[in-house]
């Protein structure tokens, strides 16, 4: 059985905060609204940007956006292409399947250079 990406996204928060990395977790897919009679639904955000990466961290002084993917889940079009105008901006990105793997990486990331989208 897969862990589903809402619970590896929780395990990386909690990860985030025992560790003292300043976080905050995305919530894009739409807000809730509530419709005539008190009917609750979600409502597309027309300020929302399509893509953004789950959570955003900062780490080692870099900007880091963590995309969360199940470990047979794929990118749509429009992550890849928010991760790639994130890393063109400075930023770091890397897609997590595993809060192990997202463990491994900020323990090891280095400080300065050349950083790809990092798949685990």
């Amino acid at each position: 059985m897969q862990p589903k990406e809402q619970a590896t996204v929780t395990a990386i928060l909690q990860l985030l905060r025992y560790k003292g990395i300043p976080h905050s977790h995305v919530r894009n897919s739409g807000r809730i609204a509530r419709g005539p009679g008190g009917k609750i639904f979600f409502a597309n955000d027309p300020l929302s940007v399509k893509g953004v990466a789950d959570i955003i961290c900062c780490h080692k002084g870099r900007a880091v956006a963590i995309e969360v993917k199940s470990p047979t889940g794929t990118l749509r079009p429009e992550q890849i292409e928010w991760l790639k105008e994130w890393e063109k901006a400075g930023g770091l990105a890397m897609v997590a399947r595993s809060v192990g793997g997202v463990e491994a990486w900020l323990d090891h990331m280095p400080l300065a250079g050349a950083y790809p989208v990092f798949q685990m």
